[in-house]
């Protein structure tokens, strides 16, 4: 079912985005500029992704697809600034002729697309939103995103009547093959974040980190290509979760993301020898 679209644009209009508009308290870590409503469905924005210290990750890509989705939420859809994004899905795949995000460009534009919507009383509570990603010399990644728009007082009455941990539950004895999400909050993707609960890109970029590594089931030095994540339920910070996954000869990784013995997320994916 589609909903009425509440876009702040004329079509062909464009705007500057501020920090606040993608959940960021600085304008350092919105990677986000300029917006233009190109359809009443679609807007296209430009994207830069900060600092050339180390080559361009899919992590990278997918927090640009992640900062593209909450401002289409709450630019073009009309979801109220304090309702909280739960995000269902996200996938996010290069299509274009090298499957190693390394060589591509910092900049390029982002095309985000309406692809399904739902309402309660005319008030958005969940979009589908699917992405189309250019770098500026013509590399190319393609993505979606299911996510869920929640009342800031519903998420807080729902997250205040889960079981807490005991405080002193900070380990965990696994096996070798499964490893820990530890948040790197001096990565430029998890950097002003802030949440109550592992937030899927923390689990992405521990996964990722993980294979680039080669400290998971498989020893080689591994890059991701693609990525599709499924999440069930949220991932508190006690006790630590956990993630394993296999590397199979043809090239795919698949794995999931535990807490308390119960999993909480599915990921799967592509993979490349990085050289």
């Amino acid at each position: 079912m589609h909903t009425t679209l509440h876009s702040e644009l004329e079509i062909g209009q464009t705007d500057r985005l501020e920090a606040n508009a993608a959940h960021k308290r600085s304008l350092e870590h919105l990677w986000l500029d300029h917006i233009t409503a190109d359809t009443p469905d679609c807007f296209s924005v430009e994207f830069k992704v900060p600092s050339q210290e180390r080559e361009i990750r899919l992590a990278d890509l997918i927090e640009v697809q992640r900062q593209c989705g909450i401002v289409y939420g709450h630019r073009h859809l009309g979801v109220p600034e304090d309702d909280v994004f739960s995000l269902v899905s996200i996938s996010f795949a290069l299509t274009g002729p090298t499957r190693n995000p390394g060589p591509l460009s910092a900049r390029g534009t982002v095309h985000a697309r309406l692809f399904e919507t739902q309402d309660v009383r005319g008030r958005p509570r969940s979009a589908d939103v699917r992405f189309h990603l250019i770098d500026e010399h013509g590399g190319e990644g393609r993505g979606a995103a299911l996510a869920r728009f929640v009342p800031r007082h519903t998420y807080d009455r729902l997250r205040s009547r889960r079981v807490r941990p005991a405080s002193h539950a900070t380990e965990i004895t696994c096996p070798p093959e499964v490893e820990i999400i530890r948040a790197d909050r001096s990565d430029r993707v998890l950097a002003d974040h802030d949440s109550d609960h592992v937030t899927a890109m923390a689990m992405l970029c521990a996964i990722e980190s993980s294979l680039a590594m080669g400290t998971g089931s498989d020893p080689r030095r591994l890059g991701l290509s693609s990525l599709s994540m499924i999440f069930t339920d949220y991932l508190n910070a006690d006790p630590p979760p956990t993630f394993a996954y296999l590397v199979s000869p043809g090239g795919s990784v698949d794995g999931h993301v535990a807490q308390s013995e119960a999993r909480r997320a599915e990921f799967s994916g592509t993979v490349f020898e990085i050289r």
